[in-house]
């Protein structure tokens, strides 16, 4: 068998995050193809990881406006 990406990382990823019910199929996402992020799902993130912007959820915009300048 010849090793590529898809059956050596991308089908491990998506078998654990499958395991974990974490895996969502690409044309179950919210956003176009072309785009990096599920802004939906991304901001959710910081607002679960950190509580000082759970409690002043506009602050998760200034995160997520500062990675896309990155």
């Amino acid at each position: 068998m010849m090793f590529n990406k898809q059956n050596t990382i991308e089908e491990y990823v998506i078998s654990k995050l499958s395991a974990k019910g974490e895996y969502i199929p690409a044309d179950q996402l919210s956003r176009d193809e072309r785009d990096v992020f599920v802004e939906g799902l991304l901001k959710k993130s910081p607002m679960r990881i950190n509580p000082e912007i759970n409690l002043m959820p506009e602050r998760a915009d200034e995160v997520i406006y500062k990675r896309k300048e990155d």
